[in-house]
């Protein structure tokens, strides 16, 4: 292996996912290092599978040499290169409590809401609740080539907030010039369920159930808008986060007729939660939930969990950008009181 993959793989497999949110300042260095040694993220994540707990709760610096040289010489993927992603910028962005209050203010300026009374917040699932946004792109990819319709890894990203059907049809139109029949689009989308299931099985996104917590404790309330209709992964919601999502306040694929980046999915989950936009506020990590959530006029904070370029997530209407869900835990107090206290 080149020294440059083993730089990309000690940095984005071992040190950065297990950096928890009071060393923030340790995870922006190494992502200031990465991105200026020209690396972004693999988004395959069979490393963190094999390194196993007792290294995801090392500290930086303790003797895993021995799970290191394992992983170097049973995962010889080479990283993927985009010179357009700046992980340390994202690292840097927003993090000052400043920044929450003028994004406040902004918010409240453009909608012309007196305030932001936060009473809800409005979760997106696939890479904000769960960390299975490489699955879906994975099967995504190989599904969509084996129907002669190309599709990266990238393209998953970008799609994701899309019904399935969009996704294809769209892929389709953009890439073969041709419609797809409603029998193709049944046939694609089942295989690509059950490919999404041959992948190792999505895990929690770490900081979630914290920011959860946190929420609940201080009175609020969480609704799920999903476009997806993984029932696999929506059947697992309740053990990941038990007592947290209930029925009445979740909306998935098969409740929309126009998903992300319409607003239309928001809208519902307003509708559900019985809040107005100015009491609530959506966490997604996709340019498309972005776009719909702004559009739904609803206070967006996007958490960059992917490949995106934390540029693309301001420019489609973010209102805040943080570089996982254990930052926007960790900010979840003061970003609060900003909601609480910042008026027109």
């Amino acid at each position: 292996m080149e020294a440059k993959h083993l730089l990309h793989h000690v940095l984005y497999h071992i040190f950065i996912p297990f950096t928890l949110p009071g060393n923030a300042p340790y995870a922006t260095h190494l992502y200031g290092f990465l991105y200026h040694a020209g690396w972004t993220c693999n988004p395959f994540r069979g490393i963190q599978l094999t390194l196993g707990a007792n290294v995801r709760n090392c500290t930086p610096g303790c003797n895993f040499l021995p799970a290191l040289l394992r992983i170097i010489y049973t995962f010889p993927t080479a990283p993927v290169a985009r010179p357009g992603y700046s992980p340390y910028l994202c690292a840097r962005m927003e993090m000052s409590i400043d920044n929450y209050r003028e994004a406040v203010l902004r918010y409240l300026r453009r909608t012309g809401a007196g305030h932001l009374s936060a009473r809800a917040g409005l979760f997106d699932m696939d890479g904000v609740l769960f960390d299975s946004m490489p699955a879906h792109a994975g099967a995504w990819e190989r599904v969509m080539r084996r129907h002669g319709i190309p599709f990266t890894l990238r393209d998953g990203y970008l799609n994701e907030g899309r019904v399935g059907s969009a996704t294809i049809r769209g892929a389709s139109l953009a890439r073969c010039g041709r419609d797809v029949s409603t029998e193709e689009i049944r046939c694609i989308y089942a295989e690509k369920s059950r490919a999404f299931n041959t992948f190792p099985p999505a895990v929690p996104m770490p900081g979630a159930a914290e920011l959860l917590r946190q929420i609940a404790a201080d009175g609020l309330f969480a609704v799920l808008v999903t476009g997806s209709g993984q029932r696999s992964l929506l059947g697992k919601l309740q053990a990941a986060y038990p007592g947290v999502f209930h029925p009445e306040r979740m909306v998935t694929a098969f409740d929309v007729r126009h998903g992300k980046p319409s607003p239309e999915p928001y809208l519902i989950g307003l509708q559900k939660g019985g809040v107005e936009a100015h009491e609530a506020f959506i966490v997604e990590n996709a340019p498309l939930g972005v776009a719909a959530g702004y559009a739904a006029g609803v206070f967006t904070i996007a958490v960059n969990t992917g490949p995106i370029p934390p540029e693309t997530l301001h420019k489609v209407g973010a209102d805040l950008v943080f570089p996982s869900m254990q930052a926007l835990a960790s900010a979840w107090p003061a970003l609060l009181k900003t909601f609480r206290t910042v008026h027109t």
